[in-house]
């Protein structure tokens, strides 16, 4: 005879017939029930309201909505800590011929006023958008940024405003006509003194 343990009816839960398909809590679900106390409803309590069960528990806690009025907090940056990358901050300040030396601190305190000054030049071109009742920042908000704000004026040539191609083409002949005279007006002064 076969032992009790060794029979394929012995590793059923009771109750459970042979052809009957199995299914076995998940490790979840007997947590979730250990840390709910079961407290048996009255009887009216049962009758005209349904009984809450833990996959319905979700229900009783109210879902925060995409239009909420409430800001979502700003992330916290660690301190001592920088968005961009230090070593390539340092890279860009070697090529620097003028520099010989910048300390670890020296390269921290750049790159976070590098941080700063990306984040107000940001939300300037984002201002421009918005007042144009868009949420997208393109190229003239920015342009736009440049223009409006004193302290972006060394922006103006890297940044120009939007133009016509035909006008932009017009005004790169008219800077190069330009560059051209001085240096013909250097050279004459050359050859003046010269003689």
């Amino acid at each position: 005879m076969s032992s009790p343990s060794s029979s394929p009816s012995s590793t059923r839960p009771r109750g459970v017939q042979s052809g009957s398909p199995v299914s076995h809590p998940s490790p979840q679900s007997k947590t979730q029930q250990k840390k709910t106390p079961s407290k048996k409803p009255s009887s009216s309590e049962l009758v005209g309201s349904t009984a809450a069960t833990p996959s319905n528990s979700s229900a009783s806690k109210p879902k925060p909505s995409k239009s909420s009025s409430t800001p979502t907090p700003a992330k916290r940056r660690q301190r001592g800590t920088a968005s961009l990358p230090m070593a390539r901050v340092q890279r860009i300040i070697k090529a620097d011929r003028e520099v010989d030396i910048c300390s670890r601190e020296a390269t921290f305190l750049i790159t976070i006023a590098t941080e700063m000054f990306i984040k107000k030049f940001a939300d300037e071109a984002y201002t421009n958008a918005r007042l144009d009742k868009r949420k997208i920042v393109q190229y003239k908000d920015i342009s736009k940024a440049v223009i409006q704000n004193e302290y972006l004026e060394f922006l103006k040539e890297i940044v120009p405003p939007s133009m016509p191609l035909s006008q932009a083409l017009a005004h790169r002949q008219a800077k190069f006509d330009q560059a051209e005279r001085i240096q013909r007006t250097r050279t004459w002064m050359r050859m003046k003194h010269v003689k």
